[in-house]
C-alpha cells in the first residue's frame, strides 16, 4: 500500500529565517518578469550578495529595457566585482539599452584589460547602438590592432556592417575566422541596404578563399541580395566543391525569412543543386514549397512557369536515364546480374580512377588475386549503408573467376557504367517530388512509368517518391494498387513506406483503416511503425469510426518506446470522446507501468476536451491508483484529479511537498495542466523554500508565464515580501464538497488510510498452551501466570517506546515506530522469560511465540487494522515456543543489528503468495549504551542506516527535578507540575508522530528545553 500518510503541515519557511540559495534565485528569477521601480531597487540589493550565483541572479534578473534604478550599480559592479560579475553586468548594461551608458563603457573598455570583459563591452556598445560615432569610432580602432584584432572581428565588423560602413568590412572580412565570414554573409541575408549586393560582388572572384561552410552562406546572400547574378555561378561553384557547401547553402536558405524577389531563378537553382543526403533534400523540399506558398500569394502566373519547368525536366532527366541505365530486366544468370549490382555500386561509390581500374581488372587474364583492388573498393564502400556493403560481398567471386569470357562479360558491363547516373536518379527523384509539392497532374501518366521503372531496377528511393507524389496528386490507379500494396507489406516494403507517407496527402478515409491495421501487427518493422504513427498525426481523424478502440490495441503490442506511446496518448485524446473513457480505464489496470501512465495521460487530456466525463467512475479508479506501487503513476493519478478539480486533490499534493520528494515533485510541476488554478499557484509558492535545485529549475521554467496572468499581482506581492524576509503567500481556501454514494468509496478510503494510515511494526505474542493450561490450572494460579507474563513484557515493550495496542487474554499486541525496537523488545521478553523458567517448578514455567511484521497499518480508535497485523498474527502462530518470526520486511530494517536465521518460506492462512520468514536470535547493538548516549545533546546523526538512526530510536526524555539550590524560584508543587507538562507533551509527541525520526525530533525539544530552563 502507498499512501503518503504525513499530517505535518507543508514546509514553508519560517518568518524570520533567510531564504535558501536556490529559493532566492528563484525570486530573483521570477522578478525579472515585472517592471517598476520598486522592484528594480529591491533587485541592485542582491548584487551584492556574498554568494556570487545569488549576485548573478540579482544582476541577470536587472536586464529590463531602460532600467536606470541599477545603472550605477552595475558601474560599481565593473569597477569592483568579480569577472563573472562584470560580464553580468555588461550584459546587463546590454539589455537596459540606455544610449548614455555608451560613453561610460567606452572608458571602461580601455581601462579594463582582460579580453573577455572588452570583447563583451563592445558588444554591449554595438547591441545599445551602432551608428553611435563612438561606436563606429571603437569598431574601426580594434581592427587596427594587430594582436586584438582577431578577438574582435565578430563584433567590431558586425557594427560597422550594422552602421552602413561596409569599407573596413570589405578589407578585413577575409582575415577574419570562418565562423565571423559566415555571421557577417548570414546579417547580410537580413539586410535590405542597395550597397549589399555591391559588397558581396567583391568577393564573387575570392570564393576560393572561402571554407566550404562559408562558401555555401556566401552564395546563398549572393543568389537572393544581388540584382543580377550570373546564371549557373552557384549551380558550378557548388558542384565542384565540397558537399558541405550545398549543406550550409540549403541551411542558408531554410533559415531566411525575408522576401525572395526572384523566386523563378532560385527554384530553377534548386533544380539543379546537387545531391548531398537525404537531410539536404529534406530542405531542398521545404524550400521549394516556401517558394510555391510564396507565389500563390503574391504571383500565381508563375506557378504555370514553375509546372511547365518541372514537367520538361522530368522527362527529360527521366529519358536520359533510360538511355543510359544498366538494367537489371531481364537478367537471368547469377554472374550478369552480380556484374550489373557491381556496376551500380562503382557507379554511385567509385572515383572514376577506381571504376577504370576495375573494368582493367576484368580485361587483363586474371592470373593474380586482387587484393589491392578489392582494399581500394572496401575503403570507397565504408561509409555505404551495410546493405550495400553486403552487395560489394556478394559481388566478390566475379573477381576470382577465371573463365575469360565471364570476365570479359563483367568489362563489358562496367564499361557501360557513368557516374553520372547516381546524381540523375537523385535529380529525377527531386523532380518527382516537386511535381508532387505544385501538384503538376498532368505528369501523373509519366510518374506512373517512373514508378514501374523504380520496382523493376530496383530503385528503393525513387520508388517511394513515386507513390508518394502520385498520392499527393490523388492518381486513382495508384491509390487504388494500394490495396495490394498494404495486403502484402514485406512483399513491396519500398510502396509501403511511400502510401504510409502519402495517406498524409489523401482524404483520411482512403489509407486510415488500412494504417490502423498495419500497427496492429506486431510483426510490422519498427521504422514502419513509426512512420505510420507520423502520418496519423497528421491526418485529420474526427471522421474515423472506431479510431481510438483501434489505436488502445495497438498501444498494447511489445516494443513501442515511450516517445510513441505518448505520440498515441496525444491522437487518442485528441479525437477521443466519453465512449473510450471505460478502455482507457481498463488501461490503467495493465501490469505494463507504460501503458498505465499512457491511460492516465490519455485521460487527462480527454477531460481537458470533454466536460461530460462520468466523474464518480473516474474518481474511483484514479484514488485507487494513488496506492498503485510506481511513484511515476501515482503522480498520473494526482495530475489527472487535479485537472477534474477534485476537491481533495490540493491536500493530496500537500503530501508531496511535505516529503520534498524532489523527483515527484519535479514531475509534478512539468505537467500541471494550464490555466493554473488559484490553489495550484498557492502550492507553487510553497515549493519555493525547497532547496532542490532541480525543482528549482522546473519553477523558473514555470514562473514567468505565471507573471503575466491573473495571479499576477498577488505572486509579485509573495515574491516581493519573501526576498524582504517577511512571509508572503497566496491564500487558498479549498471548499470541500461532501462524499456520497458507493461509487466514492475508493475516494473515501484512500481519505481514510491518508489520515489514519502508518508504518510501524507489529508485535504479537501469545503464551503457548495457554488453553489446556486454563483447563486444568486454579483461577489464582493462572492469574499468577499471566501476571508473571505481563511483568516480564509489558515492561520491555515499554522501555523500548513500544504502543501496547491491546492484551488479547494470554497474549498481547504492540506497535512501534521502529523495527528495531520491536525486535530488541521481542529479544528481551524470551530472554527474561527463559531466566524466570530456570527457578520454577514445571507447573509455573511457561513460554511464548512473538511474530513481527513491518509495513502499513492503519489505526482507529486506540487499535490497529490491516494485512500488516493479520500477517504479524499468522507469524506469531507459525513460531515455535520460545522462538520469534519474522517477516521479510522487518528483517531488511534489522539486519544489521540483529543476527537472524533464514528459515524459508511459510505458506501463512489467507496469503496467496509463501512469506519467506526468518529467526531473531540475538542482539548486535549495545541498547543500553545507544539509550545512555541519545539523551547527550546532539546525539543523532544524518543519514539513514546508521547508529544515529538507532539513537534516535531509543531516545526517552528524563525530567529531573535538580536538587534544591538551582537558583531557579519554583515552589516544589509547581516543579512536579512543570514535570507532569513535559511529560504530557512527551506523551503527545508519541501519540502524534508519525515516525521515530519526527517523535525524536519533539522529544529532544522538550527535552533541550528542560535542560535550558535549569541551566545545564
Amino acid at each position: 500500500m502507498h499512501v503518503a500518510t504525513s499530517s505535518s503541515p507543508p514546509l514553508a519557511r519560517k518568518a524570520g529565517t533567510p531564504l535558501s540559495k536556490e529559493t532566492r534565485i528563484t525570486v530573483l528569477w521570477a522578478l525579472k518578469n515585472f517592471y517598476d521601480e520598486q522592484i528594480f531597487s529591491l533587485l541592485v540589493k542582491d548584487f551584492y550578495n556574498s554568494d556570487l550565483e545569488v549576485s548573478l541572479a540579482a544582476i541577470g534578473a536587472s536586464a529590463s529595457l531602460g532600467n536606470e534604478v541599477a545603472i550605477p550599480h552595475l558601474y560599481r559592479m565593473l569597477e569592483a566585482g568579480k569577472p563573472q560579475q562584470k560580464l553580468a553586468a555588461v550584459q546587463t548594461l546590454a539589455a537596459i539599452n540606455a544610449p548614455s551608458s555608451i560613453d561610460q563603457l567606452a572608458k571602461y573598455f580601455t581601462i579594463l584589460t582582460a579580453p573577455e570583459i572588452r570583447r563583451e563591452i563592445l558588444r554591449a556598445i554595438n547591441k545599445i547602438s551602432a551608428m553611435h560615432p563612438k561606436a563606429r569610432e571603437l569598431n574601426r580602432a580594434v581592427l587596427v590592432e594587430p594582436t586584438a584584432a582577431r578577438d574582435y572581428y565578430e563584433t567590431s565588423l558586425g557594427g560597422l556592417l550594422e552602421s552602413g560602413d561596409l569599407d573596413p568590412v570589405r578589407t578585413h572580412l577575409l582575415r577574419a575566422p570562418p565562423e565571423v565570414q559566415r555571421s557577417i554573409f548570414q546579417r547580410l541575408l537580413g539586410g535590405g541596404s542597395e550597397e549589399v549586393g555591391g559588397f558581396l560582388e567583391y568577393f564573387q572572384d575570392k570564393t576560393g578563399q572561402l571554407d566550404p561552410n562559408t562558401l555555401g552562406c556566401y552564395l546563398c546572400a549572393f543568389e537572393l541580395k544581388t540584382a543580377n547574378p550570373p546564371a549557373n555561378f552557384a549551380v558550378e561553384l557548388l558542384a565542384g566543391s565540397d558537399p558541405r557547401a550545398t549543406t550550409s547553402f540549403l541551411i542558408s536558405l531554410s533559415n531566411f525569412n525575408g522576401r525572395i524577389s526572384n523566386p523563378g531563378r532560385i527554384f530553377r537553382l534548386l533544380l539543379r543543386l546537387p545531391y548531398v543526403d537525404q537531410d539536404t533534400e529534406t530542405h531542398t523540399g521545404t524550400f521549394i514549397a516556401k517558394i510555391v506558398g510564396e507565389i500563390r500569394s503574391h504571383s500565381p502566373l508563375l506557378v504555370n512557369e514553375f509546372v511547365f519547368t518541372t514537367s520538361a525536366n522530368l522527362e527529360a532527366v527521366f529519358a536520359k536515364i533510360k538511355k543510359q541505365h544498366i538494367s537489371l530486366k531481364g537478367l537471368k544468370e547469377r554472374e550478369a546480374l552480380l556484374a550489373v549490382i557491381l556496376a551500380k555500386l562503382l557507379e554511385q561509390y567509385a572515383s572514376a580512377e577506381l571504376l577504370a581500374d576495375t573494368q582493367s581488372h576484368f580485361k587483363g587474364d586474371g592470373g593474380f588475386h586482387p587484393a589491392a583492388l578489392l582494399g581500394r573498393i572496401k575503403e570507397a564502400l565504408i561509409s555505404a549503408p551495410e546493405d550495400v556493403q553486403n552487395r560489394f560481398e556478394a559481388c566478390l567471386p566475379l573477381f576470382s573467376t577465371s573463365d575469360r569470357l565471364a570476365r570479359m562479360n563483367v568489362a563489358h558491363t562496367l564499361g557501360r557504367a557513368n557516374r553520372g547516373s547516381p546524381a540523375l536518379l537523385r535529380r529525377l527523384n527531386r523532380l518527382i517530388r516537386v511535381a508532387g509539392i505544385l501538384e503538376v497532374r498532368a505528369s501523373a501518366k509519366k510518374i506512373m512509368e517512373i514508378l514501374a521503372f523504380a520496382r523493376e531496377e530496383r530503385v528503393s528511393f525513387l520508388e517511394e517518391s513515386s507513390v508518394v507524389t502520385l498520392c499527393q496528386l490523388l492518381n486513382r490507379p495508384a491509390i487504388e494498387q494500394a490495396k495490394v500494396v498494404f495486403a502484402s507489406p514485406g512483399k513491396y516494403p519500398h510502396s509501403l513506406s511511400g502510401y504510409i507517407r502519402g495517406a498524409r496527402h489523401v482524404p483520411a478515409r482512403i489509407f486510415a483503416s488500412a494504417l490502423l491495421r498495419l500497427l496492429l501487427q506486431p510483426e510490422l518493422p519498427p521504422r514502419l511503425r513509426d512512420l505510420a504513427i507520423d502520418s496519423l498525426k497528421t491526418m485529420d481523424l474526427a471522421e474515423i469510426k472506431g479510431l481510438p478502440a483501434a489505436l488502445l490495441r495497438a498501444a498494447r503490442l511489445p516494443g513501442l518506446d515511450r516517445g510513441r506511446l505518448t505520440d498515441l496518448s496525444a491522437i487518442i485524446a485528441r479525437y477521443g470522446d466519453a465512449g473510450i473513457l471505460q478502455p482507457l480505464l481498463e488501461l490503467t489496470g495493465s501490469p505494463d507501468q507504460q501503458l498505465v501512465e499512457l491511460g492516465l495521460r490519455s485521460v487527462r487530456s480527454l477531460a481537458l476536451r470533454e466536460h461530460n466525463l462520468p466523474l464518480d467512475v473516474l474518481t474511483h479508479r484514479l484514488y485507487l491508483l494513488l496506492e498503485h506501487k510506481q511513484k511515476s503513476v501515482r503522480v498520473e493519478a494526482l495530475l489527472t484529479l487535479m485537472v477534474l478539480k477534485d476537491d481533495y486533490a490540493t491536500q493530496i499534493l500537500e503530501d508531496y511537498l511535505a516529503s520534498e520528494d524532489a523527483q515527484a515533485i519535479v514531475q509534478i510541476l512539468a505537467n500541471l495542466a494550464r490555466p493554473l488554478s488559484r490553489e495550484t499557484v498557492g502550492f507553487l509558492l510553497k515549493v519555493l523554500p525547497l532547496s532542490s535545485a532541480e525543482v528549482h529549475r522546473e519553477l523558473r521554467r514555470l514562473l514567468p508565464d505565471l507573471c503575466q496572468g491573473s495571479n499576477a499581482e498577488e505572486l509579485r506581492v509573495a515574491l516581493v515580501e519573501a526576498l524582504k524576509g517577511k512571509d508572503g503567500a497566496l491564500v487558498v481556501t479549498a471548499v470541500s464538497a461532501p462524499d456520497s454514494g458507493f461509487i466514492e468509496q475508493a475516494k473515501l478510503d484512500f481519505k481514510f488510510r491518508r489520515e489514519n494510515a502508518q508504518v510501524l511494526t507489529v508485535l504479537f505474542t501469545d503464551i503457548v498452551g495457554f488453553t489446556p493450561t486454563s483447563e486444568r490450572m486454579a483461577a489464582s494460579s493462572l492469574i499468577k501466570l499471566i501476571g508473571s507474563y505481563e511483568g516480564i513484557a509489558l515492561p520491555a515493550i515499554a522501555s523500548l517506546h513500544g504502543t501496547l495496542v491491546k492484551k488479547l487474554g494470554d497474549g498481547l499486541l504492540a506497535t512501534f515506530k521502529h523495527p528495531l525496537n520491536a525486535a530488541v523488545a521481542a529479544v528481551q521478553i524470551q530472554k527474561k522469560i527463559r531466566e524466570y523458567n530456570q527457578f520454577r517448578t514445571e507447573a509455573e514455567k511457561f513460554n511464548v511465540r512473538v511474530g513481527l511484521n513491518t509495513g502499513m497499518v492503519i489505526r482507529k480508535d486506540s487499535d490497529v487494522f490491516g494485512d500488516t497485523v493479520n500477517v504479524a498474527a499468522r507469524m506469531q502462530s507459525s513460531a515455535s515456543p520460545g522462538d520469534i518470526l519474522l517477516t521479510q520486511a522487518t528483517y531488511e530494517e534489522i539486519k544489521e543489528y540483529v543476527r537472524c536465521t533464514r528459515l524459508g518460506d511459510l505458506q501463512l492462512k489467507g496469503k496467496s503468495e509463501p512469506v519467506t520468514a526468518y529467526s531473531a536470535d540475538e542482539v548486535l547493538v549495545d541498547v543500553d549504551r545507544l539509550a545512555a548516549e541519545a539523551r547527550e545533546p546532539q546525539a543523532a546523526a544524518q543519514g539513514s542506516r546508521n547508529p544515529g538512526q538507532l539513537k534516535e530510536a531509543m531516545f526517552e526524555p528524563e525530567f529531573k527535578v535538580p536538587a534544591k539550590g538551582n537558583g531557579l524560584a519554583m515552589e516544589e508543587r509547581q516543579l512536579a507540575s512543570l514535570q507532569g507538562l513535559f511529560r504530557d507533551f512527551a506523551k503527545a509527541a508519541e501519540d502524534l508522530s508519525k515516525d521515530y525520526h519526527e517523535e525524536y525530533v519533539f522529544k529532544r525539544y522538550l527535552q533541550d528545553k528542560w535542560h535550558q530552563l535549569f541551566g545545564r
